[in-house]
């Protein structure tokens, strides 16, 4: 599946998506291109790569998921990937996603591995405050990271602690240690 929009200066540019004119307009300042991608298939990428010209090594990476968690820089794009988590079940399963963002100042390219990692929320919060969006790429990228860690924050409070409380105290109030 893929969603894709520009934006000029926080709002976005009217018209379906188009990879070729995308290309043309994030050559206009204050403009920029997002686009999501969910588990795309290599000929689904390869639009995005040639059109953003994606670094091979990264290219690689976010066609597989179970990457772990990483900034890399590549020429003028930076390369996150990050793993939001979620209760997939309202007793104790929680399911992992990934999420692979390549930003640069005239675009954004997020690939998506599971459903933990949806983006439409995030997408939803930054086209409603165009003040925001119109910060660039940069917002983007923000949103998602906090949006990732506010999910496996959530997921976390939820969970049961791993160990159980040790019937002693470690210290005492008023110790100092």
């Amino acid at each position: 599946m893929i969603v894709g929009a520009c934006f000029q200066l926080g709002q976005r540019v009217a018209g379906e998506f188009d990879y070729e004119e995308a290309g043309r307009l994030i050559t206009e300042s204050d403009t920029f291109a997002w686009v999501g991608l969910h588990e795309p298939s290599p000929e689904e990428f390869e639009k995005a790569v040639k059109t953003f010209n994606l670094h091979e090594l990264a290219v690689d990476d976010a066609l597989k998921s179970h990457q772990r968690p990483k900034l890399e820089t590549f020429d003028e794009t930076l390369f996150v990937v990050t793993k939001p988590a979620r209760y997939a079940d309202p007793v104790e399963i929680v399911e992992f996603g990934e999420i692979l963002i390549f930003v640069d100042p005239n675009f954004v390219v997020a690939v998506r591995h599971g459903e933990a990692s949806r983006l439409i929320e995030a997408r939803d919060k930054l086209e409603a405050d165009p003040e925001r969006l119109a910060c660039g790429s940069d917002s983007v990228l923000a949103t998602n990271l906090t949006r990732s860690a506010f999910a496996r924050t959530r997921t976390c409070e939820r969970s049961p602690p791993m160990w159980p409380s040790p019937p002693y105290r470690l210290c005492s109030p008023g110790s100092g240690g």
